[in-house]
């Protein structure tokens, strides 16, 4: 096999590592939820993969490794916020009834219809 198109190949899988991990970071930053969770590990392999039979991997994949683990932290994060705000936010009763108010606005249900009809689902 011819080295350099092997060093080529190599690049060229650092490089897509690196900018799927920058995906990974967009989709932290503007889709939260669990997209991170799907772009990110792909990042990660994709990059492992480009080491090859090297024993280092090249710098563009550990950048790329570096930053889809920083994403994954950031977005769990995120998300763990917004459950215990969401949680607080239903055990208050004033936040509670602006959050039916506005759904009922927008859907022409409560909460509280949108949870019992759930239930009924799940039987």
């Amino acid at each position: 096999m011819d080295m350099s198109l092997y060093r080529f190949n190599q690049a060229k899988q650092a490089r897509l590592a690196f900018l799927i991990s920058l995906a990974a970071v967009f989709s932290t930053v503007f889709m939260t939820g669990l997209t991170c969770y799907f772009i990110a590990p792909l990042s990660i392999i994709i990059a492992l993969i480009s080491r090859g039979a090297d024993p280092v991997l090249p710098r563009q994949a550990k950048t790329a490794v570096l930053i889809s683990v920083i994403a994954l932290a950031v977005n769990t994060v995120l998300l763990g916020f917004t459950f215990i705000q969401f949680t607080k936010m239903l055990a208050d009763p004033v936040q509670r009834e602006l959050l039916n108010e506005t759904l009922y606005k927008q859907y022409g249900l409560t909460l509280d219809d949108f949870l019992q009809r759930a239930g009924n689902l799940l039987r």
